[in-house]
């Protein structure tokens, strides 16, 4: 069965506005989960997103979690390497 796809843009802007909101005076710890592969076509754009938060917010530690069968592994490490401190798990 085939879903609706999966916009890790709009994962990644939601946490930038949650970011601005804090204004970065706390500790931030982004968990991003999915149980697809990204799906918009500008996949660049995600990377562009987290060196955003990366900027915004020094320290930042990301996890990824991938959850069932259809996400993209090589993705997330991918995601995670560019967050620079974090991890990643299945």
């Amino acid at each position: 069965m085939k879903s609706g796809g999966t916009d890790y843009n709009a994962a990644f802007k939601s946490a930038i506005e949650c970011v601005e909101v804090t204004k970065a005076s706390h500790k931030q710890v982004l968990v991003f989960m999915t149980d697809g592969a990204h799906t918009a076509k500008n996949e660049e754009e995600v990377y562009e997103h987290i060196k955003t938060l990366k900027e915004m917010s020094k320290g930042m530690m990301l996890f990824c979690v991938g959850v069932g069968e259809e996400y993209n592994m090589d993705k997330l490490q991918r995601i995670t390497r560019e967050g620079n401190q974090g991890m990643l798990t299945q």
